[in-house]
């Protein structure tokens, strides 16, 4: 089997980045502690600085956020100072002290955080849903985003009360918001929506409604049609036309493989009439669907390529064709959906680059692929390196169970000598496999399939393709303990060996909220 083109090196060093964060969450941290963190994040150089920045965009505690600001004096500030400004401009779910942690940072790094934009941040008194818009759409795309960040948060009267205050508005931009919020994956909430644009006295809203018809589903339309009846009852010209955008192609796509776990990235990008680009970055789990959005608006293609340039060179994501990608997508949609997942808010925001026909919810099962594959005893055996091909560095188990026979692994070498050692951890490596893994073998087994499309679908070695699919059809029909297959032992020993390597470096998962994890 060859190797394929490249190893991804980097992982166990964002993998200990992570962990050493993880170690701020511990009460009792001290500032000797933390400046020990802050050296070996400071070793690690660029690589620490996008973990820590998306700890200080998602993190709520006022507590922790402070720890994260105390890091970023370890770190070359040229790589984190813009991504600050945003989120102490865009970040609006902050308590009191995570908002000075990040405001007392930007004071530290010269910015007079008395003057506009800064000294609206402290500003707490409520404002009246026309304030709200005005400011919303002042904010353009940014305002867009928060204002449905905010929305996922109400109570769903809340939610009813907004949408009729928004709809009364005498404005016709209230239905650029309303139209993101058609899409919802709430359908009681896209009956409110379609209700509340009945309410807006403006023809593009009628015209709004008739296109939204054309995709909507069946137990919608006699809601549609009624909204519509309405707009023409008060003197709206219903007849008016909606101006629909006809969307350009795609300019690329990326896609990386399935972890252990079953998360996955892909990412798109699409031409738009002034000639920049509009891209999207999602995150996809094989079995919730859509966990993670963000993108970017407006890029120059020249901006574009050097920022893809560097995400290929340091991520495991490979070029795939847009069909592909969408199938994805799609296949994600429908996970949503059928789980009851619900969409990131940004994700109704990042829509507008796709047609409803592209994005239409639909399970992806892989055609067979045109490789004669047969489970022999030698593929069987290969199929344990599979873990030291790069498609396949993030595959590890993370659970308290995993921690914990790491922790007797590592008891065992202090008083078991070689022939007891090796005994006593079969023992350990089985009730692992039984315990965790065994669960689990018919996602692993779908994963090793996904993966083994990818693989093929982006040139990869054909011996590669086949030992992944001979891994997946072998576990699925596997009737001995799974601890003898030798693809699931390896996927066991490789998670003792990240959990034990984590609690040298003072990490230790059973620390935390095993619920919380992922």
């Amino acid at each position: 089997m060859e190797n394929p083109r490249k190893i991804d090196r980097s992982f166990k060093d964002r993998q200990r980045v992570l962990q050493l964060l993880e170690k701020l969450k511990q009460e009792n941290i001290t500032y000797d502690e933390m400046d020990e963190i802050g050296g070996q994040l400071k070793k690690a150089g660029r690589s620490a600085v996008q973990p820590l920045l998306r700890k200080l965009w998602h993190e709520k505690s006022g507590i922790l956020l402070s720890k994260y600001t105390y890091l970023l004096d370890f770190l070359d500030d040229s790589y984190w100072f813009d991504q600050i400004v945003q989120i102490a401009l865009k970040r609006r779910d902050l308590e009191l002290e995570g908002r000075s942690a990040i405001m007392a940072t930007l004071a530290d790094c010269g910015i007079d955080v008395t003057s506009p934009p800064f000294s609206a941040i402290f500003a707490g008194d409520t404002v009246s849903v026309a304030e709200l818009f005005t400011q919303m759409m002042a904010n353009g795309e940014e305002g867009l985003l928060i204002f449905l960040e905010d929305f996922s948060g109400m109570m769903l009267e809340a939610k009813h009360l907004f949408l009729l205050e928004l709809a009364a508005l005498p404005d016709s931009r209230v239905l650029e918001p309303l139209q993101l919020l058609l899409w919802h994956d709430d359908i009681e909430v896209v009956k409110m929506v379609i209700a509340a644009i009945g309410r807006v006295r403006f023809p593009e809203a009628a015209a709004l409604l008739k296109e939204f018809q054309l995709h909507a589903d069946s137990s919608l339309q006699g809601l549609i049609g009624k909204s519509i009846r309405r707009l023409s009852f008060v003197g709206v010209n219903v007849d008016a036309t909606h101006s629909v955008t006809v969307l350009k192609p795609f300019y690329s796509a990326f896609a990386g493989p399935v972890d252990g776990n079953g998360y996955r990235h892909i990412w798109l990008a699409r031409w738009r009439e002034d000639g920049r680009l509009d891209s999207v970055d999602l995150q996809l789990h094989d079995i919730k669907g859509v966990t993670s959005v963000w993108g970017e608006s407006g890029e120059t293609q020249q901006q574009y390529d050097e920022r893809a340039a560097e995400r290929v060179a340091q991520e495991l994501i490979e070029p795939v064709a847009p069909e592909y990608a969408l199938l994805l997508l799609k296949d994600a949609l429908s996970r949503n959906r059928s789980e009851e997942y619900p969409l990131p808010p940004e994700f109704y925001l990042r829509r507008t680059m796709f047609a409803p026909a592209e994005i239409q919810p639909a399970l992806y099962e892989p055609k067979p692929l045109n490789w004669t594959v047969k489970a022999t005893p030698a593929l069987l055996a290969i199929s344990a390196k599979l873990f030291e091909m790069e498609f396949f560095a993030g595959w590890s188990l993370e659970s308290h169970r995993v921690y914990e026979i790491a922790a007797e692994w590592v008891e065992l070498e202090k008083h078991q000598d070689e022939e007891g050692l090796a005994s006593a951890l079969e023992h350990l490596i089985e009730s692992l496999c039984r315990e965790e893994f065994q669960p689990r073998l018919t996602d692993i087994s779908r994963r090793l399939i996904l993966n083994a499309d990818y693989l093929a679908r982006t040139g990869a070695d054909g011996e590669l393709v086949k030992t992944a699919l001979v891994a997946a059809d072998s576990i699925r029909q596997f009737s001995m303990p799974c601890h003898l297959h030798p693809f699931v032992r390896r996927f066991a020993m490789e998670s003792m060996i990240v959990a034990r390597e984590a609690m040298e470096d003072g990490y230790d998962l059973r620390d935390f909220d095993e619920d919380d994890w992922e």
